[in-house]
């Protein structure tokens, strides 16, 4: 009975589809409307890099990390740039995860290349504040001894701290 009936099923599904090409509906003409377009200024796709080293001698995001070898001969550097983010220590008795760190980069808007930094440093004795810029003193290593930094890119490790100046004794 089925094998009557698929026949006459497809026979049917053909004689429908066949209705011929029809007319594409026609719309009424559009009129443009007169005015002008106000578009965003073109963005600058070629930003102005810093210098890889300012007149002072300390080095900028770019420069340091780009040249693949400044600061990595046990010689301390200076590297200034803007303070993109914090992450301070909150309780040093109890240790922190991960480790303090900040991150620099030369750019004002605070995007673009960041250089990780990490070591002893204080927020309040360094001055440091997002988005002005710090110039900071260490070494570029890939890690730290303790291991609680790593960047394959580079790291500056600051260098501790000066001990406090000692109160003269009084007699």
């Amino acid at each position: 009975m089925l094998a009557r009936i698929l026949p006459l099923l497809l026979a049917a599904a053909l004689v429908a589809g066949c209705a011929g090409p029809k007319e594409p509906p026609s719309y009424p003409p559009r009129k443009p409307t007169a005015g002008t377009a106000k578009l965003p200024e073109t963005p600058e796709l070629n930003p102005k890099l810093p210098p890889a080293q300012y007149e002072d001698g300390a080095w900028s995001v770019h420069g340091v990390t780009s040249s693949g070898s400044a600061g990595r001969n046990d010689d301390a550097i200076a590297v200034r740039g803007f303070v993109a983010e914090i992450h301070p220590c909150a309780d040093r008795a109890k240790g922190c995860k991960p480790a303090p760190h900040l991150l620099l980069t030369d750019r004002e808007d605070l995007q673009g290349r960041r250089l990780l930094v990490g070591g002893d440093f204080d927020v309040e004795r360094d001055g440091l504040v997002k988005g002005k810029t710090a110039t900071l003193r260490g070494q570029m290593v890939r890690s730290d001894r303790n291991g609680h930094y790593f960047a394959p890119s580079g790291l500056l490790l600051l260098e501790p701290p000066a001990p406090p100046p000692e109160a003269d004794a009084a007699p």
